[in-house]
């Protein structure tokens, strides 16, 4: 499964390239990846779930520069309530 992950996400993540970008990026690029992220997290909010620990590390990239969302590791089902991440 990770493997296959690894190779589906050739483009790395977008903390690497942010780092790796030369130059300032190009508006369209910019607001495309803006666009998926906000569509992605409408995605899991629909299904009551929040990602909790959004930052560029955890957005990574396909060879053809979509936007896929990922460690989940402390994501949170709503059911009746949601305790502040300090609370972990």
């Amino acid at each position: 499964m990770l493997m296959l992950m690894f190779l589906f996400l050739k483009g790395g993540d977008l903390n690497n390239r942010i780092k790796r970008q030369v130059g300032p990026f190009r508006e369209e690029r910019i607001l495309s990846w803006f666009v998926q992220l906000c569509l992605a997290l409408k995605h899991m909010h629909d299904r009551k779930i929040l990602h909790r620990d959004l930052k560029t590390h955890n957005v990574f990239l396909t060879a053809t520069g979509d936007v896929k969302l990922g460690d989940f590791g402390i994501a949170k089902s709503l059911d009746r309530y949601v305790h502040s991440p300090s609370y972990l």
